[in-house]
């Protein structure tokens, strides 16, 4: 009884030595970082353009904030917190996080983190204006998006599918 290969093995071992040779990494890599800075890009300019669908401030928000109507947007300090994070532990095992830092809001006893929380969810005595929720939701429709997926769906599966 003997074992039968079928498939493109010649393409697995292309597909493998690029991937032990760390090209494959670095141009998903590459990509994944693109991908995530638009991400992130797009949550800024959400909250600069104020083009979320939130419910406006209360008057008394809008008093205690001088007059400023802008949601999310009261020293620029949220702006400047969401940040873009790879984590990259092997070809097959890459993240990208994006969202505000981990650190403590300045006088508040919160963090950034917290504060996107709150923001997107409420809370008993705030609505929710939600940003990252809807900014994934879209993002299935962005070609950057579309193309990422596509090419590295295909690039991986094609070497297994002997394409």
């Amino acid at each position: 009884m003997g074992v039968k290969f079928t498939g493109d093995w010649k393409g697995v071992n292309r597909f493998l030595g690029s991937a032990k040779s760390g090209k494959f990494t670095k141009m998903m890599k590459k990509e994944l970082d693109e991908l995530a800075e638009h991400i992130r890009t797009e949550a800024v300019s959400t909250i600069i353009l104020q083009s979320g669908k939130w419910e406006p401030l209360k008057d008394s928000t809008v008093a205690r904030k001088g007059g400023n109507t802008m949601i999310f947007f009261d020293t620029g300090k949220y702006v400047k917190a969401i940040h873009k994070k790879l984590s990259v532990q092997s070809t097959f095992e890459m993240k990208a996080i994006i969202g505000p830092k981990d650190k403590k809001v300045p006088g508040k006893q919160f963090n950034y983190t917290e504060l996107a929380s709150m923001l997107e969810f409420g809370t008993p005595k705030m609505v929710a204006r939600p940003l990252w929720t809807p900014l994934f939701q879209n993002m299935k429709q962005w070609p950057i998006y579309k193309d990422f997926c596509k090419k590295w769906s295909r690039k991986i599966s094609g070497v297994w599918n002997g394409r």
